[in-house]
């Protein structure tokens, strides 16, 4: 006798209850074939209930979500966005909307939307909303969790919006969470579905196909390189170089560009963590057809190449600016570029690094990512010791000879303030403000000090600071970004121009620190600032990327370390010829010497291999700073006697 099993009814309340709640995985209810004998009646009752089914399942498919149908999605309270140093807000989901406002690192704000076919966030502000670029923030929490929305916004109107206004699209609960830091005013946008006038309605330049985007990562597609290969700002050869990749780790795929078959990968070099490959140099791991597909010349989000030339010609503020540098350095300049970008320090962001080069015999400089202020720390204890010749009438007594040695190969905070006294008439503020007039006499201008260094010895403390609120002295060149000190900041230019000024001076009895102050400092004295920095204790920076058993070979230096900084200013002295090689490196965040020390010595392995190409250094030292007790008497006897060695 033909049967239904008794679990029918249960099965069809499966079926309609998955329908209900549109889930995809139904189809497997209404197609599996079940072989059961039926009764006539039987076929009739489970054909008209399996139609039902149908009719719901396909109902379903076509309902859109309540909230999506308005355009508005329903915020998730777990998922949340900083911004990466600064990024702007816009009217929609890129870059031709109109621009709302902008946030800045300190502050979280809710993730309450993502567009399906941009890569673009919308984020929840105290009284309205904006879309951020994804690249320009950091993500924290489950994106899955995130509805996808094209919602535009209109321009606030007069007046303060009322929470009417923004029912169902900002749960009250949803404030910016302060992380540490505060933020710049955020300007306030109303939320609607009407276009922005004169905002592009057409089909976008970005064409995913399939329609149905997914994360890249999700599909399991990646690549590998058996050769270091270069990683670019767009998909074709002729964007900017971004870095390199070599065999080893494999990088997910992200999109493909059609018809040039480069590929987006996630590059870890830059802090929007994307770059572009050539699918042609790689080996694809997975169905590469389940990437997005992109086409045409532009990207959906901000131009990746904004900046500057990072390697930029440099001349002396007293010479007539070169044309050029020759080949040799214009390579050797985009290749510590391109070296510093492979380790993370990308020009433009928080962590970043500058660095100048100088031949001192043909006078040839160039800076790479130049223009920016970093604070100085001790490296300003070289424009103090010219500050300190060039008010010093004869030759430095025992004791000052003392301090001299103290500071520059101790960088004793305590002999340096001592030395500020003493150019400042008794007062160390007043010292200060000497050093920043001597530098800007040399036409030295990015180089400020408004306050003595800082001591553990409370005492220590010469000069009382002024009750009045000094506001910070302005160079013109970006004080922002690195974060600088304001009473403490130079720039590798400044102080390659300096060094290379002391060794004309020492070399030759010329240059600048002749002309500029009337003798007041002399050959004698140059040769004994460049004899005390060649003592400076320790090889690790810039000296751990030179020879260190060719005795034709030296460094006369000053390093410079706070916490987020640490730079190094030096006098290279080789066969192959003399140079100036400075370095300053930043990061928001304590930056650890074995990153930064072994970087520095492999830039000035690079450096000295371009100038002795006959004699190239393989590989770097790897050393720490050792402790510095106490001053050799041959130190004082030297920088208080009227003739110093010669510079080599």
């Amino acid at each position: 006798m033909p049967y239904v099993p008794d679990d029918w009814t249960a099965s069809f309340a499966r079926v309609h209850a998955c329908f209900h709640n549109k889930r995809h995985t139904c189809i497997g209810y209404a197609t599996r074939t079940v072989y059961m004998r039926f009764s006539k009646k039987s076929l009739v009752h489970v054909f008209l209930l399996s139609l039902a089914a149908l009719l719901m399942l396909i109902l379903g498919l076509l309902q859109p979500d309540s909230a999506l149908s308005q355009g508005q999605p329903t915020p998730r309270l777990d998922v949340t966005v900083e911004a990466i140093g600064s990024a702007n807000l816009r009217a929609g989901p890129g870059i031709e909307y109109d621009l709302v406002g902008t946030i800045q690192s300190g502050t979280s704000y809710r993730m309450v939307g993502r567009s399906a076919h941009f890569p673009w966030y919308l984020i929840a502000l105290p009284e309205s909303m904006g879309w951020v670029f994804k690249d320009l923030v950091k993500v924290n929490g489950d994106l899955a969790n995130v509805p996808f929305t094209e919602m535009i916004i209109e321009d606030l109107p007069p007046g303060n919006p009322t929470a009417t206004e923004f029912q169902g699209l900002i749960p009250p609960s949803i404030t910016p969470q302060a992380t540490d830091s505060p933020v710049a005013q955020i300007t306030y946008v109303i939320v609607t579905n009407t276009p922005v006038p004169g905002a592009a309605t057409a089909t976008p330049v970005i064409n995913f196909q399939p329609s149905q985007t997914s994360a890249a990562a999700n599909t399991g597609v990646s690549v590998k390189v058996n050769r270091t290969i270069n990683v670019r700002y767009g998909p074709d050869v002729s964007y900017p170089l971004m870095g390199t990749i070599s065999d080893g780790p494999s990088y997910v795929v992200t999109r493909r560009h059609l018809p040039s078959k480069w590929l987006e990968i996630v590059y870890p070099g830059v802090p929007w963590q994307r770059g572009w490959v050539s699918g042609d140099l790689v080996t694809v791991i997975g169905d590469v057809n389940l990437v997005p597909v992109i086409t045409g010349t532009e990207f959906g989000f901000p131009t990746a190449t904004p900046l500057p030339p990072m390697v930029v010609t440099a001349a002396a503020p007293w010479t007539t600016p070169s044309a050029s540098i020759n080949q040799v350095l214009t390579d050797l300049g985009s290749d510590i570029n391109n070296y510093l970008i492979s380790r993370g320090f990308v020009a433009g962001t928080s962590r970043q690094a500058s660095v100048f080069i100088m031949n001192l015999t043909t006078g040839q400089a160039f800076s790479i990512n130049p223009n920016v202020a970093y604070t100085a720390a001790s490296l300003l204890k070289v424009p103090l010791m010219v500050a300190m010749y060039e008010k010093l009438d004869t030759i430095p007594d025992r004791d000052l000879a003392w301090l001299i040695a103290s500071m520059i190969v101790c960088s004793e905070n305590t002999s340096a303030n001592r030395i500020l006294q003493f150019i400042g008439d008794g007062d160390a503020l007043r010292g200060a403000a000497v050093v920043t007039d001597t530098m800007r006499q040399l036409g030295l201008s990015h180089t400020l000090m408004s306050r003595q260094f800082s001591t553990d010895n409370p005492q220590a403390t010469y000069t009382p600071f002024p009750p009045a609120f000094v506001p910070p002295v302005t160079t013109g060149i970006d004080q922002i970004i690195t974060q600088p000190d304001p009473e403490k900041q130079t720039t590798p230019a400044d102080m390659g121009f300096l060094m290379a000024a002391i060794y004309q001076c020492g070399l030759d009895n010329s240059g600048p620190l002749i002309s500029t102050f009337g003798g007041k400092i002399t050959q004698a004295e140059c040769r004994q600032m460049v004899y005390v920095m060649k003592q400076v204790v320790g090889r690790a920076m810039i000296p751990d990327g030179l020879p260190t058993t060719d005795i034709n070979v030296f460094v006369a230096h000053k390093r410079g370390i706070i916490d987020e900084m640490h730079g190094d200013a030096s006098i290279v002295f080789t066969p192959g010829g003399d140079y100036v090689l400075v370095i300053m490196m930043r990061q928001p965040t304590y930056l650890n010497p074995t990153v930064s020390f072994p970087i520095m010595a492999e830039i000035s392995r690079r450096t000295y291999n371009v100038f002795n190409e006959s004699r190239p250094l393989a590989e770097i030292a790897n050393t720490k700073i050792p402790a510095c007790s106490r001053i050799p008497i041959a130190f004082v006897d030297t920088l208080s006697s009227a003739n110093p060695p010669p510079l080599n």
